[in-house]
């Protein structure tokens, strides 16, 4: 039984750095500590953030370990590689990459900078890694992570491996809203840290299918009136009409979230020369169309979804 430990099974958000940074003021100075990790990543400056919160208690002569199972993807793997030492089951996945957001170009500061803070917990590990380096997804298995001396196996031999496989399941049944009793009772008896608090069951809940149904319909309402805000920008900018037909291509809620970021970028950028391009004879609604792009950038902040 391993006395500190932390568990990441979900995606990095605030909520997660919240709880860490409650569980490690609860660790006192020279003790080992262990985080296991199961996320395909999240927000890029949150990943850091946790990453640094490791940095500075290992100067505390915290002893940190990282144990992945899984995948360990991009803001996850800030997490680990700030880590002192990395355990990786066989058959998981650690992958590092550039910091992005559908809104932003690749040299916009705001990646430029969240790459730079990547690469202060990356050189722990691999001194030679630029930004350029970022610019490619890199995939690194555990039999990789071994042979680079990056990472250590994870004994399935070990008891304490074994429990921890448990914790594991117990998390991901507490947050699929499983019934694993028996599992669960053995994590909170051994103090497991949740990164997120279980759902309570509502006395009544809506099908699936309405809930879905609901989703659709509110995904399509927004981007019905992004497209008319694009209609009347694109309008100004000589591009004419072009979403209708991309509207009745897009069958699935997927296909509707690609084309809202779409359009998203589209209205963060609109062209330097739109307002020469207005009609000189309806100055009035020229003047209402750019004030109402202004507010539109006003209300979103892209710099807090950068990944």
């Amino acid at each position: 039984m391993r006395e500190h430990e932390f568990y990441i099974i979900a995606d990095i958000f605030e909520e997660v750095a919240l709880d860490f940074t409650k569980w490690l003021n609860t660790i006192p100075d020279g003790v080992d500590a262990y985080v296991t990790i199961l996320s395909h990543g999240g927000l890029c400056f949150v990943g850091t953030g946790i990453g640094q919160m490791i940095l500075n208690a290992r100067s505390r002569g915290i002893r940190f370990t990282a144990d992945v199972y899984g995948i360990c993807a991009s803001a996850a793997s800030d997490v680990a590689l700030a880590c002192d030492r990395i355990r990786m089951a066989r058959g998981s996945q650690l992958m590092i990459h550039s910091a992005y957001n559908a809104f932003l170009d690749t040299i916009d500061e705001g990646i430029l900078r969240a790459n730079e803070s990547q690469l202060n917990i990356i050189h722990l590990h691999f001194p030679e890694y630029s930004e350029k380096d970022l610019k490619e997804d890199k995939w690194i298995n555990a039999d990789e992570a071994v042979s680079l001396g990056l990472a250590e196996y994870i004994d399935n031999n070990d008891e304490s491996v074994s429990l921890a496989r448990a914790r594991v399941a117990a998390c991901y049944g507490v947050r699929k809203g499983v019934t694993m009793e028996e599992t669960k009772v053995k994590a909170e008896e051994t103090s497991v840290t949740f990164t997120q608090e279980a759902p309570e069951k509502k006395e009544e809940e809506a099908p699936a299918q309405a809930e879905d149904r609901s989703m659709e319909d509110v995904m399509e309402a927004v981007v019905n009136r992004l497209d008319e805000i694009e209609h009347r920008l694109a309008v100004l900018e000589g591009e004419g009409k072009k979403q209708d037909d991309e509207m009745a291509e897009c069958g699935s809620n997927d296909e509707k979230r690609a084309l809202l970021n779409s359009l998203y970028a589209r209205l963060l950028r609109p062209t330097a020369s739109a307002a020469k391009q207005s009609d000189e004879n309806a100055p009035e609604a020229h003047s209402q169309q750019v004030e109402e792009l202004a507010d539109f950038s006003k209300r979103v902040n892209v710099s807090d979804y950068i990944r």
